[in-house]
């Protein structure tokens, strides 16, 4: 089988703190079929221990190291005859082949996700917690990491998650900082579009600025995107070191259509999708001002009023630079 699963530590204990455990009679230790297997962080560390009982010699244990506090790790177990291997972020950690087999579980097997026998202290985040029934290969894991990474280094807007989100004029929605995204110049945003109608005025869709000012000097756009007057193209605009307010188009959006959006930056180059086709590739000659920890983050800015016609939904920032095959996955809702 394999198991796979994103755990962040988030603080140290002095006492076992259990992952997982299984367990053919319902006890913790140490007799056979006690824990088959079992997964527990290690006391006042970030190592794992990984138990499993053998034929005719219970509670043998590999132990994983390499885990920092506060960093998301995506882990992934194999159990394939009597060989056991473990995979940080897609990366083999560890694999070990024991002399004897396994003991197999029961259909009445106890299965517990933190077992009642050790105590938890909030200190253990899981997300994506899957078991499943073969063996993964080194290839299967990397497709899965990278899938699972892009979704697990995101923040998205909670008003357009589940629904369509109309855009409303002077709608501060964060401070940089709060986003978790390391840089401007590595990052990506998507987000189902709808124009109801057009607009003689700009309208704007979101909004980063250094200083709370529009426009036009060092920092105000980093970056901006507004939807044209009397039409649906789409103003890209970001502030370059040598030169503010720069910009590039995203033309063929149709009215009252929903158009999945798709904006990339990274170093110096600017890529647009419409649904998942690459539409622009620009690639200026300065690097994007940086944003500041106090960079405000509007959906809808100050400065430019809203008619009710613009509508968003999911719209998400990723801690990357998408990918062609990651975009087409998030249009197909993969």
């Amino acid at each position: 089988m394999t198991l796979s699963f994103w755990l962040n530590i988030t603080s140290l204990s002095g006492e076992w703190r259990n992952i997982m455990h299984i367990s053919n009679n319902n006890n913790n230790c140490c007799n056979s079929g006690d824990r088959i297997p079992a997964i527990w962080v290690n006391p006042n560390s970030t190592n794992i221990l990984i138990v499993n009982d053998l034929i005719n010699n219970p509670n043998q244990y590999i132990i994983l190291e390499g885990i920092q506090l506060n960093t998301p790790i995506y882990v992934t177990i194999t159990w394939n005859d009597q060989t056991i291997t473990a995979y940080f972020n897609a990366v083999q950690n560890k694999s070990f082949t024991y002399p004897l087999k396994l003991i197999n579980t029961l259909p009445e097997s106890y299965f517990y996700i933190g077992d009642p026998w050790h105590h938890q202290n909030n200190g253990i985040e899981i997300k994506n917690f899957t078991i499943l029934n073969t063996v993964l290969n080194q290839e299967q894991l990397s497709k899965i990491y990278k899938a699972q990474n892009v979704i697990n280094n995101m923040w998205s807007y909670p008003k357009s998650i589940k629904d369509w989100y109309i855009i409303v004029q002077n709608n501060l929605v964060s401070k940089w900082d709060r986003l978790k995204i390391n840089s401007n110049s590595n990052m990506s945003v998507s987000f189902w579009l709808l124009i109801k109608n057009n607009s003689p005025e700009w309208n704007n869709i979101f909004h980063f600025t250094n200083n709370n000012v529009d426009c036009c000097n060092s920092g105000n756009r980093v970056p901006a995107v507004w939807v044209y007057p009397n039409n649906t193209n789409l103003l890209v605009v970001n502030d370059l070191e040598s030169a503010p307010n720069q910009y590039i188009n995203i033309t063929g959006i149709e009215l009252n259509k929903p158009t999945f959006i798709t904006i990339t930056w990274l170093n110096q180059t600017v890529n647009t999708y419409l649904n998942n086709t690459l539409q622009t590739s620009f690639t200026y000659n300065s690097k994007f001002v940086s944003t500041t920890d106090d960079t405000n983050f509007y959906i809808g800015d100050p400065w430019y009023p809203q008619n009710k016609g613009l509508q968003i939904k999911k719209f998400n920032l990723y801690n990357t630079a998408l990918n062609q095959d990651q975009i087409k996955r998030l249009y197909n809702g993969v």
